[in-house]
């Protein structure tokens, strides 16, 4: 188990650094400069993440309705599937075979001139597993982006989508970082 919870954790980093990099170069910026970029993120990361997961634990806590640990629920998942089907909830291995399939025919129609309408089966994956309001507001973001495109469509290439994208969903986890300092010391 836990040389697949690393296994898991390296293509986690792996993927988001390829996404980086794709989103980079949609933005025009060198391989060079974002290479930089990702070391200098590594150290900053390493400073600034553990007084922020101490302040984000403090005001929310972990693993609870507020903040789920979602990576751990998996892996909680997991373990409790090592002893056997029967630790299962009821209909989990029927879940699992309807999710499978679904996702099987997904990806093919996918491939053909219609796929574009349809729904990523990973993106549908991820929103079962994130809470409600990650996923409404990821909806929201592609109405909005749908709206743009039509309202402004000389000014709503890929790129700035992405760049808007971005800076959107940073800009939501710093201003809950925010709000978790201010619950830390009292003020809200």
């Amino acid at each position: 188990m836990i040389g697949g919870w690393v296994g898991s954790g390296i293509t986690a980093q792996t993927s988001q650094t390829l996404w980086a990099f794709r989103a980079g170069g949609l933005l025009g910026a060198s391989p060079r400069a974002q290479i930089v970029a990702q070391l200098l993120g590594v150290v900053v990361r390493a400073v600034v993440t553990l007084p922020v997961y101490a302040v984000v634990a403090a005001s929310y806590g972990i693993g609870n309705e507020r903040m789920p640990a979602i990576a751990g629920l998996s892996y909680k998942a997991t373990s409790e599937a090592m002893h056997g089907l029967s630790a299962l909830p009821k209909l989990a291995v029927t879940g699992a075979l309807v999710a499978l399939a679904a996702g099987t025919v997904l990806t093919v129609m996918g491939r053909f001139r219609l796929g574009r309408f349809l729904p990523s089966a990973a993106a549908i994956g991820v929103g079962f597993m994130l809470p409600f309001h990650v996923s409404a507001a990821a909806v929201a973001g592609a109405i909005l982006a749908i709206a743009a495109r039509k309202a402004l469509p000389r000014h709503t290439d890929q790129a700035s989508m992405l760049a808007i994208a971005a800076g959107g969903i940073a800009g939501e986890a710093v201003l809950g970082v925010i709000i978790a300092a201010l619950m830390a010391v009292g003020l809200l």
